[in-house]
């Protein structure tokens, strides 16, 4: 796998990263009550928890920056609820170049141009980046969806609460790994607004952030900016996605299969 698509493929493996909605309602915050509780404030976010099993964002544009390059492309991208992620990239032309899967177990990435299929797991993507990855993860940052880290700490009942004039705040304290987490979360609607994990002696802080956020579905509201940034010393990558078309439940889809006579690797 040369360098040149390992730096491509980066945007849709690093991170820490609706029928067609023609007339959209920009969303604005409501009033943060002072006198909510953590218990009842974690109650309201899972309450008003998005209920779907598939997502499809089509033609979406999606942006990675890396040290001050930048490269876009346009991609659809189809979730099926705990099951799989599947990626169509579309630079130019509307030729498909890539199509990745990811699926609880492993990722795979076909690359159309050059015949190959590639495989790797969570465990080499760790690694790699110095950050626990896993399917859920991914699955939530795309869904504007909430998830604890590191994976296996337990839920949210654990966290305390904090609120400012705009919004409320969850914080986890001091981690086994070391790390901290901090969700701040949208009044009244009670959606993610941004999740940030902070490994201070690893000098190594994710963040990400939504905004934008629209009324979908029926009055949902689901951001149109996803936006993902990492950084570990003096080093940056950032990705963002701008939803235009946000499908929830609706009939289309992509599927996955890999082609005869692809040569397979493993990176």
């Amino acid at each position: 796998m040369t360098r040149r698509l390992i730096i491509f493929l980066c945007p849709f493996l690093f991170v820490f990263l609706f029928s067609a909605c023609k007339s959209l309602d920009t969303f604005f915050p409501g009033v943060v009550k002072r006198e909510m509780n953590e218990r009842e404030l974690i109650k309201a976010i899972e309450d008003n928890a998005l209920d779907y099993q598939h997502l499809f964002f089509r033609r979406a544009f999606v942006e990675f920056k890396q040290n001050g390059k930048s490269q876009a492309v346009r991609a659809n991208i189809y979730i099926r609820k705990d099951s799989a992620i599947i990626v169509s990239v579309i630079p130019v032309m509307g030729i498909e170049m890539y199509r990745l899967q990811l699926s609880k177990n492993e990722i795979i990435v076909l690359d159309r141009l050059n015949r190959k299929v590639m495989r790797s797991d969570y465990k080499s993507l760790s690694q790699r980046f110095l950050f626990d990855f896993n399917f859920l993860q991914f699955q939530q940052i795309l869904s504007n969806g909430v998830f604890v880290f590191p994976e296996g700490r337990g839920s949210l009942r654990s966290f305390k609460m904090q609120r400012d004039s705009m919004s409320y705040l969850l914080t986890s304290g001091t981690n086994q790994d070391g790390s901290h987490q901090y969700l701040r979360f949208m009044p009244d609607a009670y959606r993610l607004l941004s999740s940030e994990v902070q490994f201070p002696d690893r000098d190594i802080v994710m963040e990400l952030a939504y905004s934008d956020f629209l009324k979908v579905d029926g009055g949902f509201l689901f951001p149109s900016l996803i936006f993902m940034e990492g950084q570990r010393l003096q080093d940056s990558i950032t990705l963002s996605i701008q939803l235009s078309s946000i499908e929830v439940d609706g009939s289309q889809s992509l599927n996955f299969s890999i082609p005869s006579g692809y040569d397979e690797v493993h990176f």
